[in-house]
């Protein structure tokens, strides 16, 4: 498992830290409750060469039409040696649609990065397969039965729902966890230092 010591390596090193955000408006999502500093054409990050410590993607590979060139750019402004921790989804209903344009496993997006040139420090999939059954079927289940009322949408929860969620929690502590089904992909890794 990851261990919080080993996330806390993407803090930048000066004291002028600065977080950037980043990313490309489109109609996939409402951007108005968000804080988004940068918004760009979705190819080139309007940024210069070797000029962020570290980058952090939660759940947005997925949505790059051209995947190597959004990684090539992110390598480009990355400083030698700069940290990346990245999350993709693995099982994961369609979203942000029509911007929905993959799923990767653990072996996918480790071979994408290293062909960008990154190295892979660690990969950890998240959840397991009794965790992701359980989470499908409760999906499935809301998406059934849920109306816009708010009242009935309770009910549902405690009838329906909730008595999943319980079995879920006790199924996934005396079953063995396997990992060959899972939500999502964690991925540590750095530009190399010595970039050519």
């Amino acid at each position: 498992m990851l261990k919080m010591k080993d996330i806390t390596m993407l803090r930048r090193t000066d004291a002028r830290s600065t977080r950037v955000g980043v990313d490309v408006e489109n109609e996939g999502h409402n951007h108005e409750t968000e804080t988004i500093d940068v918004y760009y054409d979705g190819q080139t990050l309007p940024f210069e060469d070797e000029s962020f410590d570290s980058a952090l993607s939660n759940e947005v590979l997925e949505h790059a039409p051209a995947l190597h060139l959004s990684l090539s750019e992110i390598r480009r402004v990355l400083k030698p040696g700069g940290k990346i921790l990245f999350t993709v989804p693995f099982v994961c209903f369609e979203h942000e649609l029509p911007y929905d344009f993959r799923r990767l496993t653990v072996g996918g997006l480790i071979k994408e990065l290293e062909d960008a040139g990154f190295e892979v420090m660690k990969s950890e999939k998240t959840g397991n397969y009794i965790e992701v059954v359980v989470q499908l079927w409760m999906s499935y289940w809301r998406e059934l039965l849920y109306t816009r009322n708010k009242y009935v949408n309770m009910v549902i929860n405690t009838i329906c729902i909730a008595p999943f969620t319980l079995l879920g929690i006790l199924l996934s502590l005396i079953l063995p966890s396997k990992k060959g089904l899972y939500f999502d992909t964690l991925i540590v890794g750095r530009k190399p230092v010595n970039v050519v």
